[in-house]
Parts: structure tokens; C-alpha cells; sequence
């Protein structure tokens, strides 16, 4: 994945504040969390921390003698940034579950965490600082977390270790207590817009705004729903969950769909987690007579808001409450074995037509 982008990040705003005081007062921390929801920007904000980090001028503040409010006005095209942002730079690295340091269950290896630790402790090769990102926490089985502990615990000197998180609670404690945490928010419905507007320059409008709406400020999710087809397979699926009727056969079609084989069977089942857990989180929330604010934007999409009054015409809070708990535990299990979504999403379709409260 090549991390170059002229288009400026946007939000996280508190973290960047909080990196640049911490610098200029020369009390950098080795160890930073970036938490938030997957598709936000984790990412992109740790690969702009690092080429900031490497393109400041050695031996002053982050930005020399000038105080500037816009503390994210990187020249792309400087030398050590451009080597950051096209990963080429020595003294950059990245470890994603998605590289070849991953095994075939999508688990960080063990041994990776320790070779960062090994590339840690070098002689920097352009004069500065080493910084080690690691995309995500959450592939980084228990021994891997050991061996990033002690990492943290007896870091060298000028060198960072940028953490990714897509869910905080699940990470070590003791980890936790040796990083700063940043707790990253969605971006702003205007911000991801304008993300999006970039990365489809020609994009239809009304299809981005619905984009936008779907991923509720995590422009990584919605580029993963629009390039796995599951956009148009949302939308088929809520339709048929608001029908009267249930037609077996086309379910069974529609459930076949999500689960096809190949590079993006892996994308829909992450768009059918992402999307399905927030159709049953809101339809549980609408059931108890609220409204879902965290779905706001979700939610006022039409065809979701169809499948919401049909479900919650159905099932009462507690039966949405059980089928979500259930079908997001399935889900979750055929991405982490690599299983067949099909048979699930039937059996899925199938409990959402059942009039059960």
C-alpha cells in the first residue's frame, strides 16, 4: 500500500496539538496509540507523524523558531518525507497483517515484532530518529504483544514506536501505560466528503453523499464498500429485509452474492461486519423507542431506514439485541477462518423475516 497522497489530512486535530507541544518542549514520547475505528485514517496520520518527525530540522524545535498554528504544512516533495510516504525511507518501517509478516489467519507474527525491535536499536541511517508503525494492534497475537511491551519498556534513544488500534479495550494494560493514547474520532460528514470528492474526482454526487452517510466519517470503510461491491449489495439486502415477503430463492441468490470467492471475498465479509453490525445496533436502539445519534448519518439513508421499521415492526428490542450479538459473532468468525459468508447471510436473511418477539 503506497501511503503518497497530496491531499492533506484532515481532523485528529488534538493529536496532532498534542505531538507538536510534546516536540517543542523536547519531551517526545516513544510510544503513541492511534485508536479509532477501522477506515478513519490511523494510518495516514502515523505516516504523516513520521515523515514530520524526519523532515524537521535536526537540533531545533519541530518547526525551528517559528510558531505556526498550521502544524501539518508538510511539503510532500521534501526529501525525507517523500521517502516516508513511498515507504522507502531506512528509517521508516511498517508491519501491516496485510504484508508478508502476516501469517494466513491475518496474526501479526511474533517474530516481526522482535525484528522491529532489532531495527529499533540501529545507528539511525540519515542522522535522526527510527520509528516503527505497527498496523494493527489488533492482528498481534499475545506473544507479539509481549515481545512489543518489552520493546517499550527499554526503548532506545530517538526512537518511536506508532501503535494502531482499531479497538482500544483490547489492548494490554501495561502496553497502554507506557504510550500516550489518542482516541481518534470519525471524520466530520464535510471531511469525509471532501476525501471522498478526491479520491472519485468524477464520482456521482448523490452516490459519494450516500458513501459518506454509510461510513459515518471512516473514508477507508466506504472505499472498501464501493471497490467490493457491497454498496449495491447493501442496498439489495435492506430492501429485501423491508419486503413482506420472504423469497427463498432470491435470498438464497442475494446470500451467495456476499459470500463470492476470490481477493474480495475478504472485503465483504469487512463490509458485511461493518455495515450488518450497525443496521442491528441501530434497529435495537430504534426498538427501545431511541434513536441511534452515533448513526445518525447511517440511518437517514432511505433504504436503511426502510429495513429499520420492518425490523423493529418484527422483533423487539431484546430478540434484535440477541440476532445482533449472534450473526456479528458468525460474521466475525467466517473473517477470522476465512469461511464462506454465504450460508450465514441466508441464515441471517432467514431470522430477519421470522416474526419472532
Amino acid at each position: 500500500m503506497n501511503d503518497t497522497a497530496p491531499f492533506p489530512l484532515l481532523g485528529h486535530m488534538e493529536c496532532q496539538t498534542q505531538l507538536k507541544q510534546a516536540f517543542d518542549e523536547g519531551r517526545p514520547h516513544h510510544g503513541l496509540i492511534l485508536s479509532g475505528e477501522h477506515g478513519i485514517g490511523k494510518r495516514k496520520l502515523a505516516c504523516q507523524i513520521a515523515a514530520w518527525v524526519m523532515s524537521r530540522p535536526q537540533g531545533e524545535t519541530l518547526f525551528g523558531e517559528a510558531e505556526t498554528a498550521d502544524i501539518w504544512n508538510l511539503n510532500p516533495s521534501h526529501e525525507e518525507a517523500r521517502l516516508v510516504f513511498n515507504q522507502a525511507h531506512p528509517d521508516v518501517r511498517i508491519i501491516s497483517s496485510e504484508d508478508e509478516n502476516a501469517t494466513k489467519s491475518g496474526q501479526i507474527k511474533v517474530d516481526a515484532i522482535r525484528q522491529l525491535g532489532q531495527f529499533l536499536g540501529q545507528t539511525p541511517a540519515r542522522g535522526g530518529w527510527r520509528i516503527a508503525i505497527i498496523d494493527t494492534i489488533d492482528a498481534v497475537n499475545r506473544n507479539g504483544a509481549n515481545a512489543m511491551l518489552k520493546m517499550l519498556e527499554e526503548p532506545p534513544d530517538n526512537a518511536m514506536i506508532i501503535v494502531l488500534a482499531h479497538k482500544l479495550s483490547g489492548v494490554l494494560p501495561t502496553i497502554k501505560s507506557r504510550c500516550i493514547v489518542n482516541r481518534l474520532s470519525p471524520l466530520e460528514h464535510v471531511d469525509t466528503l471532501s476525501v471522498l470528492n478526491y479520491i472519485w474526482p468524477e464520482g456521482d454526487p448523490q452516490q459519494l453523499d450516500i458513501l459518506a452517510n454509510l461510513c459515518d466519517g471512516a473514508p477507508g470503510q466506504a472505499q472498501t464498500l464501493q471497490l467490493s461491491g457491497a454498496v449495491e449489495l447493501f442496498e439489495n439486502s435492506c430492501q429485501f429485509i423491508a419486503a413482506s415477503e420472504f423469497d427463498a430463492d432470491s435470498f438464497r441468490k442475494l446470500a451467495d452474492s456476499w459470500g463470492t470467492t476470490g481477493k474480495l471475498a475478504n472485503q465483504r465479509r469487512s463490509a458485511a461486519l461493518y455495515l450488518f453490525d450497525k443496521l442491528l445496533h441501530a434497529s435495537a436502539i430504534s426498538a427501545l423507542g431511541g434513536t441511534p445519534h452515533h448513526h445518525r448519518l447511517f440511518t437517514s439513508i432511505d433504504y436503511v431506514g426502510s429495513a429499520i421499521s420492518a425490523l423493529t415492526a418484527r422483533h423487539s428490542a431484546h430478540r434484535l439485541a440477541t440476532l445482533h450479538t449472534d450473526t456479528i459473532g458468525k460474521i466475525t468468525q467466517s473473517q477470522r477462518l476465512y469461511l464462506d459468508l454465504a450460508p450465514i447471510m441466508f441464515h441471517f436473511f432467514q431470522e430477519m423475516h421470522s416474526q419472532q418477539h
